[in-house]
């Protein structure tokens, strides 16, 4: 029993859909990453800018 056209185009629709849906993992998962590396980058200058801030309420005079 041979598959119809309709029944082909079906199946290429969903390993379509199927390749979409795995891209969009991918490129979700490569935005958190970014936002996490964003946010650690921030929190070190953060730091960096209290320390100074720090050190300058603090030197000798």
């Amino acid at each position: 029993m041979s598959k119809t056209d309709a029944e082909k185009q079906a199946e290429k629709l969903k390993e379509a859909a199927r390749l979409m849906n795995g891209q969009h993992d991918r490129t979700i998962n490569l935005l958190v990453e970014t936002v996490v590396r964003l946010c650690e980058e921030v929190a070190e200058l953060k730091a960096a800018s209290i320390r100074k801030v720090y050190r300058a309420q603090n030197a000798p005079d």
